[in-house]
């Protein structure tokens, strides 16, 4: 019954979600190249930089100053058109900002969206993404992540270095490979596009415990990170995305270049980190698909719709691909921790119904 409400929940917040802020940085209009908007946020406050060209084909620059509607996925503020300031070299003189009426900007996501100019004129915008080779190139560099079950009661973090992109030998193309970098840990970590475009759908694996891999689905708006996760038997297949019902959020706190200064070798793992590690996600293994999924959980599975067997297949492909480098480098699976040691445990986990033999190592 739970499931039920929930699933309702899920289907009622679909008709309202709402998209989240723009993000920052230049946006175009690909089929216009040559003119462009600057979108620099401040909390719920954003300033947008138009530059354009007048009749004459000279350059010119425009900006609006508004507020993020979070009801209605909007920006609205004046079209000034600073005049008469001061020229490169020349001695200061303040410029005037006449309007020349009200400016608005909709978004259809965070990375697309239209501006509707004063005369009626619109244009369609999207997020300029620049200097990346390939999709997985976006992922290089050093992100700090957490994740919370959908209950709020358990929380895991991950420090994790994505430091190449390599062609996978599993079917989905260029990912990027790396390590986790805290508590001792160098556990690989892989992750690659699940769908590709303006705003592609991201699948992480992290090679959570010796039992465990943590999943991740994520979008990625510029050093920010956001998506569902969750945590799931190594032996089991990739849980499906609608019961991926963590809340995730991460940053990259380190550049490409930093971290490679940073994090030059990997390090021997912390063997009673990783053990309470484990036991944690066998608590949180009979739960996880308890409780109501969280307004941001929505909001993914919202963009999610109609997509998610095309991430599932990616997810399988990444496990099987961390699952060969692991036998390549001898790394042991055997679980580490169990609530009866030796014995037989049987547990409902993201769906599936597994039993398995544990020993305490």
């Amino acid at each position: 019954m739970g499931r039920l409400f929930a699933l309702l929940a899920l289907l009622l917040f679909f008709t309202v979600a709402h998209t989240r802020p723009p993000t920052p940085g230049v946006w175009w209009n690909p089929a216009e190249s040559g003119r462009g908007w600057n979108f620099e946020g401040q909390n719920d406050i954003w300033s947008i930089s138009h530059f354009s060209y007048g009749t004459s084909r000279q350059s010119l620059f425009y900006v609006t100053v508004g507020v993020w509607n979070e009801s209605t996925d909007t920006i609205t503020g004046d079209l000034l058109a600073p005049t008469g300031g001061q020229c490169v070299g020349c001695t200061y003189v303040a410029p005037s900002q006449p309007s020349l009426g009200s400016m608005r900007f909709e978004f259809t996501s965070s990375k697309r969206g239209r501006a509707i100019y004063p005369n009626g004129t619109f244009v369609n915008i999207e997020k300029f993404t620049y200097g990346y080779a390939n999709t997985a190139q976006e992922l290089l560099g050093t992100w700090q992540t957490v994740w919370f079950s959908n209950l709020g009661t358990t929380g895991f973090a991950h420090n994790i270095y994505w430091s190449d992109v390599v062609t996978s030998t599993s079917g989905t193309g260029l990912s990027a490979q790396g390590r986790r970098v805290n508590y001792g840990s160098s556990r690989p970590v892989l992750a690659g596009p699940g769908i590709t475009g303006i705003d592609p759908i991201y699948v992480g694996l992290v090679d959570a415990t010796t039992t465990f891999y943590d999943y991740f689905y994520f979008f990625i708006e510029n050093d920010v990170l956001w998506g569902v996760a969750c945590t799931a038997l190594k032996t089991s297949p990739p849980p499906a995305v609608t019961s991926c019902t963590g809340s995730l959020n991460g940053h990259r706190f380190l550049t490409a270049q930093a971290s490679r200064i940073a994090f030059p070798a990997a390090v021997a793992s912390n063997k009673a980190r990783e053990q309470e590690d484990d036991k944690s996600r066998w608590d949180l293994a009979a739960l996880q698909l308890q409780g109501d999924p969280t307004a941001e959980t929505m909001k993914f599975m919202e963009k999610m719709a109609g997509l998610e067997e095309q991430v599932l297949d990616v997810a399988e492909q990444l496990r099987q691909q961390l699952e060969a480098q692991q036998r390549a480098t001898d790394q042991s699976h055997n679980p580490i921790w169990s609530r009866d040691a030796g014995a037989a445990v049987a547990t409902t986990f993201s769906g599936w119904r597994v039993t398995l033999h544990h020993r305490v190592t």
